[in-house]
This record gives C-alpha cells, structure tokens and sequence, in this order.
C-alpha cells in the first residue's frame, strides 16, 4: 500500500492526506481488515475468473457465508481451486475462514445488508440515511484506491512531474473536469500545465513534448481512441506517460509507464458507471501534494501567485 499519512477528513467524511516537513511520508492506518476494501483495491489485478468472483460476492455479500465452495463455484463459472487461490490472495487460510471474514465485514458495514438491499435503500424520502449509505461507499472506493496503489510507482511520478518542463494532461468525457483541476493546481506550482477539452489541441501539445516531459492521462475505461493517439504521440517523443483509470487491462495501459487504478463501486448504488470522479480526484490530489514537497521552488510559485490574486489592482 502506498505510504501516505492517512486520516478521515471531516471536509469529505473520507480519506485526506497528511504530510510531513520532508519529502518521506509515514503510514498512519490500522491494519484493513475490511474485506470488501480489500477485494475491490485487488480486483485490477486480478484473473478474469477472480474478477467474476469478486463481482458476485459484492452483489450478494448477505448470502455468501450460507454458499459452499462448490456453489461459488457454479455460480461464477470457475473451477474449486479458483475459489481456493482467491481466499489465499485475500489473506485467509481457507473458503470457510474466509465466509467467517467476509460475513463479519458485511455486518460491520451494513449491519447485514446486502448490496442490492443496499442501492434499494437510496430514497428520496430519508436523505439522511441515503447520505450515509453514499458516503459509506465513497470511503470504500477512496480507501480501495490507497490501497492499490504502488509506493515505488508512485514516488517515480512525482519525481518525473516535479523536474518536467511540461506536464500536458489530458482527459475526455466525465474525467474533463479532473484534467482541468489538476492543471489549475501544477501551474500554481510552477509547472506548464496545458490541457484542453479539444482532441486536436492534445495532440498538438503532445507532438511537442520532449524527454522529460510527462503526459498525465485520465481515462475511466483507457480505451478512448482520441487519447490513445494523444499517449502515441507523447510516447514517440520520449515523454514519460502516467495513467489514471479503473480499467487496468486497457489499451492505454499498454502504452503507459506508471498506471495508478481508481477504484470505484458508483454502478452498485444507481446500476450506472462513471458517475463519480472522487477516486481520481485523490490520486490527483495526492500526486500534487507529493509534488509541491519535492519541487524546491514550489512554494514560491504558490506565494506568487497568491501575491497577484491578492492584490488591490482594479479590474475591468
């Protein structure tokens, strides 16, 4: 799991980040035993056949403890040893220890509930209860998110961004308004931050990019055609590519260098996909406050530009 100083942040009710004077960071969490953060941050890495076995546990997580292996089985089209390699993976000694875990966790979380019961809980008519449930799955995608990523990998982006001339990054569709946030808060560390909403200025901007520059793709599913020509382009001209998405066997992951997986679970409470973008927001937030640590003139940048937003010039 990526060492970073984690902790509930009341603001977002979810996992902030705190950062100490140098450039090292601690972890401060307690050991995760929630199993459902824990098959969601592994689900990216996992065999087609884990894959559907994760998907039917977090859509029945109320039935899974009265399920035999053999049943689990059947039910997701794989073989017994599949299900004995998954338990393993999530740390359990066997399926019955793992159906005692897992049951535990559910209880804990949703005092019994399955998902489906979950999503048919969201009404209209109690908003505070629905607000809860929803905040209660936004903790799990951001705490799933953290625990994906990679250390190594995600200290070698920083370095990259905090010494790139050029940090271009692009988006489409949902993720545009993350591709815009993050450029606003690079630029205000020094950093020349194109971006655009416009396929023909991405690419144009990333036929310039040079050895050492980086290109930072958000891309839900990786398989948008338009930023695939836009990661080609920067590949061919040395640029460093990191990726952010959930799909971590896209085509855009194949041509990326540091892939960093959100991890989001929006289509079990409305039935729909991509509707959340908190997962992508925390990667970008963190990779921003990593990087003003590291990048020497970073603050100075920040001063500079709060000094011109601050000041008493009259505008038009």
């Amino acid at each position: 799991m990526l060492s970073l100083l984690v902790a509930l942040s009341e603001q977002w009710g979810t996992v902030g980040l705190i950062l100490d004077s140098g450039f090292g960071v601690q972890e401060l969490s307690r050991e995760n035993d929630n199993l459902v953060v824990r098959i969601m941050a592994s689900r990216p890495f996992m065999t087609e056949g884990e894959r559907r076995v994760s998907d039917y546990l977090l859509k029945h997580q109320s039935a899974a403890y009265a399920i035999s292996q053999a049943e689990l089985a059947r039910a997701c089209g794989v073989s017994a040893p599949t299900i004995s390699r998954y338990v393993k993976r999530l740390g359990q000694k066997n399926y019955h220890a793992f159906q005692v875990a897992f049951a535990r966790t559910g209880f804990l979380m949703h005092d019994g509930a399955s998902e489906e019961e979950l999503g048919s809980t969201l009404s209209i008519d109690d908003v505070t209860k629905s607000l809860k449930e929803l905040l209660n799955k936004r903790r799990e995608d951001l705490e799933a998110t953290i625990e994906s990523l990679s250390n190594d990998d995600f200290i070698e982006a920083v370095n990259c961004i905090a010494h790139a001339r050029t940090l271009l990054i692009a988006a489409a569709g949902r993720t545009l308004p993350v591709a815009l946030d993050a450029a606003y808060k690079f630029e205000r560390l020094g950093i020349m931050c194109p971006t655009s909403l416009y396929y023909e200025k991405l690419l144009s901007s990333a036929i310039l990019l040079e050895q050492g520059d980086v290109l930072l793709v958000i891309s839900r599913s990786g398989w948008t055609g338009t930023l695939q020509q836009v990661a080609s382009a920067a590949k061919d001209n040395g640029a460093t590519i990191v990726l952010v998405t959930e799909n971590n066997e896209s085509p855009l992951v194949r041509v990326a260098d540091l892939v960093f997986v959100a991890c989001s679970s929006d289509g079990m409470l409305d039935g729909r996909g991509g509707n959340s973008r908190l997962s992508e927001m925390l990667i970008v937030e963190a990779l921003y406050a990593l990087v003003a640590l590291r990048k020497e003139d970073g603050v100075d940048h920040i001063e500079k530009h709060y000094r011109y937003v601050m000041s008493e010039t009259s505008l038009p």
